[in-house]
């Protein structure tokens, strides 16, 4: 049976979205984001997802303690900038810019799953996708959207440096209370969440025996 998509049609933005924004934090988010999520969920459900960070199999902890995968489909020809037009309205209203460009100009996921349970003080290994010296204006925003069913944790934004990032070897790191947490940003699913990229974060679980069920999905658009 030969087998087609419209992934335009699959990744068309609602317009009913519910807006809030923390502006100390200068965090947005945007609840109900896709026309469609229980059509994109079936849609990853159906994918293989490559291996992410895979580096070195005799170190990396990745398929023994955890599957840490990222899928990436290049936006169709009939998708680009004027589908972004919402999110650049957003940037515009509560970030200050006036003009976007999507970095990655993909469908892309991260995709997560754990092989063991662990502690709630073990998360993901926090990074930046930006240089910390670059004003807050001018920062990439970083956009994640949470596509599970029944998920939980998020995205921790942290007041920490981590200099020490080995998360090609470890993707987990011991949470301690010196590793100020600035703001959460929960999962729900369908709900996307903005922040500059030049702040130190990291996705966190608040139970991995979920994870070892499910599959963590969390689409990400790199905006400058």
């Amino acid at each position: 049976m030969e087998k087609y998509i419209d992934l335009a049609g699959l990744f068309e933005f609602s317009d009913e979205w519910d807006i809030s924004f923390d502006e100390e934090n200068e965090c947005v988010v945007i609840d109900n984001i896709y026309k469609n999520p229980l059509e994109i969920l079936s849609w990853l459900k159906s994918q293989d997802y490559p291996l992410w960070k895979y580096v070195d199999p005799e170190k990396t902890r990745n398929t023994k303690e955890y599957l840490d995968c990222r899928l990436n489909h290049a936006w169709p020809y009939n998708y680009g900038e004027e589908d972004m037009v919402a999110i650049e309205n957003v940037c515009k209203k509560y970030l200050g810019r006036q003009k976007i460009d999507v970095l990655n100009r993909a469908f892309e996921f991260n995709c997560f799953k754990a092989l063991e349970k662990k502690s709630n003080t073990e998360q993901h290994f926090p990074h930046l996708d930006d240089d910390q010296k670059i004003p807050d204006e001018w920062s990439t925003i970083n956009m994640i959207t949470y596509m599970d069913q029944g998920g939980n944790g998020g995205t921790n934004i942290y007041d920490y440096d981590f200099p020490d990032n080995i998360e090609h070897e470890n993707l987990f790191f011991k949470l301690e209370k010196k590793h100020k947490i600035v703001k959460s940003l929960e999962h729900k699913f369908n709900r996307a969440v903005l922040f500059r990229g030049n702040k130190w974060h990291g996705a966190f679980i608040e139970d991995y025996e979920h994870y070892m069920k499910n599959w963590r999905y969390s689409q990400v658009y790199f905006i400058k």
